[in-house]
């Protein structure tokens, strides 16, 4: 029961808190249903089982499914290690086999890598390495011969780390059956320089085939649960003469030296449980404890952000403690689709507001995120451009694909589009959304009927802007010119003459409301008006409109707060966030502070 309940407690744990699907949006492996893909795998060491690895994962589509076969795999991996464990005649309980999930369990808690390498290549060894024991033990030189011939395809299909395992195992349950060590080194040696031939002669894939995990605390864990097996072995081989069976004692002692047989093997198994328990309970609580909630969160963002629920990201981003550049596009986008970054994009307060599109600057890990918000804005060409670096840097993600498709519609270059769809055609889950796509292109080169399109196209440039970096201020107003309609770029602009403190720039778009359509003046925008009046000492022209009492009422709270503290000391700072770190008040006064203490 204790170990049906392991198992059951594994997948649910896979399935509801690390969310395979958010896995592999976050670290792939892409897979494709092309020979160019293939090949790229089948050249070189290791390479197939990494083929596998990536079609497997995409079952990660599905949370269920993901979590569903990744658990059939370490279950595989504990009844192989508990079979292998039986060929010495050991007796190591469950909680020590099924560690080896729990160290996968500590690596996907990072969200560093992906999920199936590891334990495919475990399991591979371990299944060849009991299949090995099923040769017959008289065909001594079939033995060795299989032996070699085994490591060697072990190496070339799944790499160094299972070509070891399979050898240090098959030497280790040798030497436990005590078969002769002559055996152990004919087997052992030669096959020992076979991986070691093909690493040197790889070359430019030596360093991944040394370390196929990527990060070192994923090796670490990796080689971790790789040595497990063969530490248990060779335990079972060193064991202490106490727990070995004597030679049988005279008749007069029989009964004594029963007895006393007896107290040690009930000795070591006991003391086998405990030992087992306390490893099973100190792993338990390291998986438990050592889950990167932080990393999950941008994870999420980005995940929930590319399948456009952006309710769902505004909600996981208040968790968040800090935010990454892409992150935080992300969040300032999902504001604006929900209708709220003039509202409440102060009350993200983990934001470090370097730019509404940091460009280039953040690195081009960031790329991805700003080509959806530019090119809903019609800063189609910047999409593309940045489209493109993070295609060269991330590969050929789904979401990528498809917004580089639009981009081409959008320019007009059907062909170039088609090119796109196509390859999001070999992508598992793609294929029936790409070819609707191919089919409707077909009809209707310009897609009209797409909405999204459609609502894009009357806001594109129509002449250029030169520019080298991304000029967020210039642009925004070109694209307000070209068509004063543009909702997106005028908050966008809002947005960035509030972060650059630019209260004149922003009160001389003011009449922009109302063509614009809106009834109310967004609270940011009530608020930069109260705070340039009081600057100023004028009163601004509102055009027929009021700004809400209970802003009024709360700003007048904020300035007699903010007589009483001290802003130059992070106590008065975070004084006054508590109650008013949502405002652009704070944001304004808290900017200035700073840039006093820096100058």
């Amino acid at each position: 029961m204790g170990l049906l309940a392991f198992f059951v407690s594994f997948f649910l744990y896979v399935w509801l808190r690390i969310e395979p699907g958010v896995l592999l949006h976050a670290t792939g492996p892409l897979f494709f249903f092309s020979d160019p893909f293939w090949k790229t795998f089948s050249s070189r060491p290791g390479g197939v089982l990494d083929y596998v690895a990536a079609f497997l994962a995409q079952s990660d589509h599905f949370n269920w499914l993901g979590a569903l076969v990744l658990t059939g795999i370490c279950f595989l991996i504990f009844l192989i290690s508990r079979r292998l464990v039986t060929l010495v005649g050991g007796a190591v309980p469950w909680t020590v086999l099924v560690l080896p999930s729990l160290g996968l369990l500590l690596g996907l808690n990072q969200y560093q890598t992906s999920a199936w390498n590891m334990p495919l290549g475990l399991l591979l060894s371990l299944a060849a390495a009991l299949g090995w024991f099923l040769v017959p033990g008289k065909w001594v030189r079939v033995r060795l011969i299989s032996c070699w011939l085994i490591a060697a395809a072990i190496c070339r299909i799944a790499g160094l780390w299972p070509c070891v395992n399979f050898l240090v195992i098959i030497a280790l349950i040798y030497v436990r059956q005590k078969r002769g060590y002559g055996l152990v080194f004919g087997c052992l040696l030669p096959g020992s320089l076979l991986p070691l031939w093909i690493t040197w002669s790889t070359g430019s894939h030596r360093a991944g085939f040394l370390n196929p995990w990527g990060p070192e605390s994923q090796l670490f864990i990796a080689v971790a649960c790789f040595c497990l097996l063969p530490v248990i072995l060779a335990s079972e081989a060193l064991l202490p003469e106490t727990l070995v069976p004597a030679p049988e004692p005279p008749a007069r002692h029989r009964k004594k030296a029963a007895a006393s047989v007896s107290r040690r093997r009930w000795n070591a198994h006991w003391l086998r449980q405990v030992v087992g328990a306390i490893l099973f309970a100190a792993a338990c609580v390291s998986v438990w404890f050592a889950f990167d909630e932080q990393r999950k969160l941008v994870a999420q963002i980005d995940y929930y952000s590319s399948h456009e629920d952006y309710r769902q990201v505004l909600a996981l981003a208040r968790g968040l403690k800090t935010m990454l550049p892409s992150t935080e596009v992300n969040v300032q986008f999902a504001l604006w689709k929900e209708g709220q970054i003039l509202e409440n994009l102060f009350s993200f307060r983990t934001q470090s507001f370097r730019g509404l599109f940091p460009g280039f600057s953040s690195g081009v890990l960031a790329c991805r995120s700003q080509v959806e918000p530019l090119m809903e804005m019609g800063l189609v060409n910047d999409a593309e451009h940045y489209g493109h670096e993070a295609l060269e840097n991330e590969g050929n993600r789904p979401d990528l694909l498809r917004q580089l498709a639009q981009i081409n519609v959008l320019k007009g270059r059907p062909q170039a589009a088609r090119v796109f769809l196509n390859v999001l055609c070999e992508i598992p889950f793609e294929g029936d959304k790409a070819r609707s796509c191919l089919q409707r292109l077909e009809q209707d080169p310009t897609l009209k009927a797409d909405p999204q399109l459609s609502h894009i196209r009357p806001l594109m440039l129509t002449n250029d802007l030169g520019h080298d970096a991304m000029m967020t201020g210039p642009l925004l107003q070109h694209l307000l010119r070209v068509n004063s309609h543009n909702r997106m770029a005028f908050e966008y602009l809002t947005v960035h003459h509030l972060l650059n403190l630019e209260l004149d720039q922003l009160l001389g778009q003011l009449s922009l409301l109302d063509e614009l359509g809106y009834t109310d003046i967004p609270r940011h925008y009530e608020e930069a008006i109260l705070l340039f009046q009081q600057i100023k000492k004028v009163q601004v022209p509102l055009r027929g409109r009021q700004i809400r009492p209970e802003t009024v009422e709360r700003f007048q709270r904020f300035t007699e707060a903010e007589r009483g503290r001290s802003l130059g000391t992070p106590e008065g700072r975070a004084a006054l966030a508590r109650g008013f770190g949502d405002t652009y008040w704070f944001y304004y006064v808290n900017h200035q502070a700073n840039e006093l203490t820096q100058n």
